[in-house]
């Protein structure tokens, strides 16, 4: 039964005789009435509307991956809290080489190799998704570079205007290389993310991450008075960091692809065993 049906039988007394020349309380009466049913129409509406939602998000929402953004960026917050404590006037003592080591074993070394792997994973759902619908793989691709060209934008506004970004990074990788690796067979993808991985290991000395936390003095950007020369000084670090950065990241975007081929963020359970 509509709206409109509802309202006609409340104002005809449901006998289809019209309540016209009755008194101004009569009319109030039948006001509130409508304005009642009318209210418990909407919140039926809105009880289908969730039950609806619900059901979508029971069969088609996938709760792991949530999960694991969630994680991931919680430990991204806290690797990154370091950066806010600041200070010049003391020495760095035993108590902050056991803090940054831990942070770097249980807190870095969870939440910047699971970054990488979320967004292997995404690269790979985004590129199935398409070709269940059909979506020419030049279009698909054509996504990959025009996403990465945003990513990289916003990382160079990022490292500019603020500080280190690592946005860019990832726009680096799906720019150049999305389109490759989400077409690697298995034996490659695993070929090359050891490779990389080697290489990683070994040059790894070089262009460490995290050293500089027991280093408690602020960058020296921060702590220029001109902003303008900050900002150009983060902007040159910015563009000669990033492409060391991005291969860094490579091994983890391609096991990313790899465990969305498996599954196993997506059906956790059928691989306890």
């Amino acid at each position: 039964m509509t709206i409109h049906k509802i309202s006609f039988k409340i104002y005809t007394n449901g006998k289809g005789s019209e309540l016209g020349g009755k008194s101004s309380a009569v009319f109030v009466l039948w006001l509130y009435r409508v304005g009642k049913a009318l209210f418990h129409a909407y919140l039926l509406d809105n009880i289908i509307l969730k039950r609806r939602i619900m059901n979508s998000f029971a069969y088609k929402r996938k709760l792991t991956p949530d999960l694991a953004r969630g994680y991931m960026l919680l430990f991204i917050a806290l690797a990154h809290g370091n950066q806010f404590l600041f200070s010049t006037d003391r020495d760095i003592t035993i108590t902050d080489q056991i803090t940054v080591f831990l942070r770097q074993v249980f807190i870095d070394g969870r939440a910047f190799p699971l970054f990488a792997i979320l967004f292997g994973y995404g690269l790979h759902q985004l590129f199935k998704r398409h070709e269940r619908k059909g979506i020419p793989w030049k279009d698909t691709k054509r996504i990959f570079r025009r996403r990465g060209a945003w990513m990289l934008l916003i990382g160079f506004l990022h490292a500019t205007l603020l500080l280190a970004d690592i946005i860019g990074a990832y726009g680096l990788i799906a720019l150049l290389f999305a389109g490759l690796f989400v077409r690697l067979s298995n034996k490659s993808i695993i070929v090359l993310a050891i490779l990389i991985l080697f290489i990683v290991g070994a040059v790894g000395t070089a262009v460490p991450r995290g050293f500089d936390t027991l280093n408690m003095e602020m960058t020296s950007t921060t702590k220029m008075a001109d902003p303008i020369d900050a900002a150009i000084s983060r902007m040159f670090e910015w563009m000669f960091y990033t492409p060391f950065l991005s291969f860094q990241l490579i091994p983890g975007v391609l096991i990313g692809i790899l465990v969305a081929r498996f599954q196993f963020i997506d059906y956790p359970q059928k691989h306890r065993k």
